[in-house]
């Protein structure tokens, strides 16, 4: 309880406080006002000395901290480190700033990762968005917000002033913008039998609300079905918790685990990673202690090239309010199937919690988001994969997907239910036309 004697002491820190936050807002103004200089100043082209040192500071990130340059070798053929002088020699031959963006653009392409790519400016916006809100809640991922934040990354690409500047309710307001309404189509693929949901994206919980609201609606309908089709073919990822914090939890009646593994390199770059993750358990899991025994299907690579592992269970439990589903559950999926949305695929398959139907998926599912690194010298913005995954078993997720419990040929998602080739193959295993 407040006592009146405390008044004067509180008053004079009261005034103490409000000259801090003063001094402290005075400081912010300033430094956003040398910010503006910095964006102001016009970018200079690239000197050939500027871009060969871009290049080489791609290849050594890469080198160090990539994951998936021997699965790259296996599947595509490509020995992307061998390549060096190739891609050195374009950087030669760029004659502006434009061709060498292009160069770095074709040599992470040649890694065939869809995590790994140089990013476009709606790209670089778009994570300034979301990265920023992560940030302010706390997550590792703050720190691809400082990335694409940087003064020399925002004149690269054109951007304003810092998020930051703005209150923290008007960029989820832009943020909603982009969103205005659900993608998702939830209906019955045979009335008063068969659920259908389809899920074109899994967007994170601030864009996710018009999703949710449709979905909690229509599982209220189908409580007694027979059988539930979650379709998210087409679907190339986006958050995990979509699916892991939200949808599967409103379904489920008993709890569902899988084991992963997750491998890393010890480069420099991640190091940085896993400190703003605040990881330091995992400097005592060390590959070389692993028994590799237990991992019949690792890629032998790992034994050599990498140095930290993690082990981690992925359960998902129902929630309270969750409809209790006693049906069978399918999951439809195709080779867009990516990222989050091949997580759930994978996390299905292995717990036992759908049967896959439709045609080997995309791949990468396992991990958090990819990091961000800025050319020092160009101030582009490049990503890439910082983990490899595997199943209980060592199976590289990238390298080898997830495989469906029935193919279908021709598994194309079509507005028409009733000629969906993949629709009709769950109809036929529940027995039903």
């Amino acid at each position: 309880m407040m006592k009146w004697g405390t008044k004067k002491v509180l008053l004079g820190i009261s005034m103490a406080v409000f000259i801090m936050l003063a001094g402290v807002l005075i400081y912010k103004q300033q430094s956003y006002n040398k910010r503006d200089k910095i964006l102001e100043t016009p970018l200079q082209a690239l000197t050939m000395e500027e871009k060969i040192e871009d290049f080489e500071y791609l290849y050594k990130t890469i080198e160090e901290n990539y994951p998936y340059l021997e699965v790259n070798k296996r599947m595509n053929g490509v020995d992307w480190l061998n390549n060096k002088e190739r891609y050195l020699q374009q950087v030669k031959e760029s004659r502006n700033d434009k061709e060498f963006a292009q160069v770095i653009s074709d040599s992470l392409d040649d890694l065939h990762n869809g995590h790994t790519q140089l990013l476009s400016k709606e790209e670089v916006e778009w994570m300034r968005e979301v990265y920023h809100n992560m940030k302010v809640e706390g997550y590792w991922q703050g720190i691809n917000y400082d990335t694409v934040n940087k003064p020399l990354a925002l004149r690269r690409y054109n951007i304003p002033l810092a998020e930051e500047e703005k209150q923290d309710e008007e960029i989820g307001q832009e943020v909603q913008e982009k969103i205005k309404q659900s993608r998702v189509i939830a209906k019955d693929a045979l009335e008063g039998r068969v659920g259908y949901i389809h899920i074109p994206q899994m967007l994170n919980p601030w864009n996710a609300k018009a999703d949710y609201k449709i979905i909690q609606a229509y599982l209220q309908n189908i409580k007694d079905y027979q059988a539930l089709i979650i379709d998210i073919r087409g679907n190339g990822g986006g958050d995990t918790r979509y699916w892991s914090d939200f949808l599967l939890p409103q379904i489920i009646d008993k709890s569902y685990v899988s084991w992963e593994y997750t491998f890393y390199k010890d480069g420099v770059y991640l190091q940085r990673y896993m400190q703003a993750n605040h990881m330091p358990k995992m400097y005592a899991k060390k590959v070389k202690d692993l028994d590799t025994a237990s991992l019949p299907e690792l890629p032998p690579e790992v034994s050599e090239d990498f140095t930290y592992y993690e082990k981690y269970c992925v359960e998902v439990k129902p929630a309270e309010d969750s409809i209790q589903f006693q049906g069978n559950i399918y999951l439809l999926v195709d080779h867009y199937v990516y990222s989050s949305a091949e997580g759930l695929a994978m996390f299905a398959k292995s717990s036992g919690l759908a049967t896959l139907i439709g045609e080997k998926t995309g791949g990468d599912g396992i991990g958090s988001d990819p990091i961000l690194a800025m050319l020092p010298k160009s101030g582009y913005v490049v990503r890439f994969t910082k983990e490899m995954g595997t199943s209980e078993e060592g199976i590289c997720n990238e390298e080898h997907k997830t495989i469906p419990d029935h193919e279908v040929q021709h598994p194309m998602r079509k507005d028409d239910l009733s000629i969906d080739t993949c629709i009709q193959k769950v109809l036929d295993v529940e027995g039903l036309e």
